[in-house]
């Protein structure tokens, strides 16, 4: 990653309106480009299938892949221009330096205890009163509705 690749075989160049087509590859022209990184693509699935003969194969597949950066299309009758120098990576970051702590047993926060729940004994459901205090079931749909 971060290398160069020059690629010569090239077939067609459009530039300021003007189309250079090759029979077949342009002449002297050469497409440079950087390489970002390479990968694998996401998974495809092969599925073989013969109706009425039980026949089924399934199987996976996984493309690798380069992704490029073009940076430069030379069509043959420009001079080739030196790459540019390679901007130095920036200097690490100053770490903030913490006052020292002393090595104790209880050196370590102590997590703060839950309160337990009390035990309590399962509520009772109030008892039933009279029967003409609650309303009547029918198990049976009411013909109104």
């Amino acid at each position: 990653m971060g290398s160069t690749v020059e690629i010569a075989d090239v077939l067609m160049i459009g530039r300021n309106g003007e189309t250079l087509v090759g029979q077949p590859l342009l002449e002297k022209a050469r497409v440079i480009a950087e390489v970002l990184e390479h990968g694998r693509d996401r998974k495809i699935v092969v599925f073989k299938y013969k109706a009425k003969t039980r026949y089924r194969r399934k199987q996976g597949h996984r493309q690798s892949f380069t992704r490029l950066a073009i940076r430069r299309i030379l069509a043959g009758d420009e001079p080739p221009e030196e790459a540019p120098a390679k901007k130095p990576k920036r200097a690490a970051r100053a770490k903030a330096k913490a006052p020292p702590v002393k090595a104790t047993a209880d050196a370590k926060p102590k997590r703060p205890s839950r309160a337990k729940k009390a035990t309590e004994a399962p509520k009772a459901k109030p008892a039933a009163g009279p029967a003409e205090d609650r309303p009547k079931r029918s198990r049976k749909k009411a013909e109104s509705e």
